[in-house]
């Protein structure tokens, strides 16, 4: 059960990010937990000394602030080195928006758009050009050009900042749309409150009298078969979409790939399927000048083009990246150099190894590395460290030989949504700066890079 400093945290969150007091803040809010009171302190957790001296040195008042105006009393702020393993993520509902324009009904509160995603700052290239047209083009027709519209692609590709786009553009097209975005972790959270509370007229008059349902990461109901949260999201599917209403969703993989139940699958398969594949090098070069100047970053070019070719993975992290690297000069009182964003990225900078490098040859040094026989790892066991590394096998077929999924889960004899799922969780702990993990593919690409 959330307790108020929970509740208040979350709030305090949205308000610094609508404020946005700096790059080296939004580098490091996802990953600042609020661990409880002491006296009159507020302790705050923090992932590493680097944060916990950047946000103690920049930005301790500013949270503070925050925090107590969302308290209704002053609050000190510590922030400490987190060494126990994090509790799950608390359920806590959004804070309403403060434009009121997102929905009706006093309980159940659609999440708030970001106003820093829109159609103009978002950086176009081939691997996202179709979804982005085809974002636009609901816009200036909901409900008739394409609907559903269902977008997919890996994490941190962009698919949630064109969910926020299209809500936000829809509001300035009519200012009185009704629009409610929302996650599948939302929705079902949301759902069985109002079971327990008795209120599922309240809920369902939330969502299905709304212009636009924008419903991020519905791979979130996967697994749930047949249960009442599934057939809720269902009956309001239909309610929506038979009243001419614009239904836009968003998954890490195509409608066929979830586990869900035909009826719902078949729904989303009805309209329009756009695919976000991973950047290109000029798309993620382009990215990377935007994200400068959009923080009036002096950044040379040869450090933009060396991020631009060590970070393939996504947006998210590829822009987490320049913002650690700015962060770290500032940190540091140094000017962006080469040499620093060598420094700062050398745990997750994707090397560059010798065309005749093969998946044989990455499955040896991911064995060597994890003293795991190439057997086991091929095979079909659960163990931790198998998974682990069969895991990171996965990950660096894909990323150093540019294998398609297909082909991967062929050398594995696994489908390829389990490859997908095994990429998605690399990059994941990559994302987090998971140390273990990180060190791991250093010495097993650095052994690659030796003997290719």
């Amino acid at each position: 059960m959330p307790t108020p400093l929970d509740k208040a945290w979350t709030m305090t969150v949205a308000d610094l990010r609508r404020r946005s007091p700096g790059p080296a803040f939004d580098l490091w809010i996802d990953d600042l937990l609020p661990l409880g009171t002491e006296g009159e302190r507020t302790i705050i957790g923090v992932p590493n000394p680097l944060a916990r001296d950047l946000m103690s040195a920049r930005f301790a008042k500013t949270i503070a602030d925050a925090l107590g105006a969302r308290l209704g009393q002053p609050v000190q702020v510590e922030f400490r080195v987190e060494t126990a393993p994090r509790p799950a993520e608390p359920e806590i509902e959004a804070a309403a928006p403060a434009n009121g324009r997102n929905g009706g009904g006093d309980g159940f509160v659609p999440l708030q758009l970001n106003s820093r995603f829109t159609f103009d700052n978002f950086v176009v290239g081939p691997s996202n050009r179709f979804a982005q047209a085809a974002c636009e083009a609901v816009v200036k027709s909901p409900a008739h050009t394409y609907n559903p519209l269902f977008l997919h692609g890996g994490v941190g590709l962009g698919k949630t900042h064109l969910m926020h786009a299209v809500g936000q553009a829809m509001l300035a097209a009519r200012p009185s749309a009704q629009v409610a975005y929302i996650s599948g972790e939302a929705f079902l959270t949301q759902f069985v409150t109002s079971i327990r509370e008795n209120r599922q007229d309240e809920f369902r008059r939330r969502y299905r009298h709304v212009d636009m349902w924008l419903v991020d990461d519905v791979q979130f109901l996967a697994g749930r078969d047949a249960t009442a949260t599934t057939a809720e999201f269902f009956h309001t599917f239909n309610a929506l979409h038979d009243g001419q209403k614009q239904i836009v969703l968003s998954s890490d993989r195509p409608p066929k790939d979830l586990q869900l139940e035909d009826r719902l699958v078949s729904r989303f398969e009805w309209g329009l399927i756009a695919e976000i594949n991973k950047p290109e090098e000029e798309t993620r070069l382009a990215i990377l000048q935007r994200r400068a100047a959009d923080e009036d970053l002096e950044v040379p070019a040869e450090v933009l083009m060396f991020i631009a070719r060590a970070v393939r993975d996504s947006v998210r992290l590829l822009e987490g990246s320049l913002l650690k690297v700015a962060a770290t000069a500032s940190l540091l009182d140094k000017q962006i150099s080469l040499d620093l964003a060598q420094d700062c990225l050398r745990d997750y900078s994707v090397r560059t190894v010798g065309p005749e490098l093969t998946a044989e040859a990455i499955l040896d040094a991911v064995s060597l590395q994890f003293r795991q026989p190439t057997a086991d790892i091929l095979g079909k066991s659960r163990l931790k460290d198998l998974v682990i590394a069969r895991q990171t096998a996965m990950y660096l077929c894909r990323e150093l030989l540019e294998m398609s999924f297909v082909e991967i889960g062929a050398l594995f004899n696994r489908d390829h949504s389990t490859v997908m799922h095994a990429c998605t969780k690399i990059s994941g702990l990559l994302a987090t700066s998971d140390a273990t993990v990180a060190g791991a593919l250093d010495r097993v690409q650095t052994q690659l890079q030796d003997s290719h």
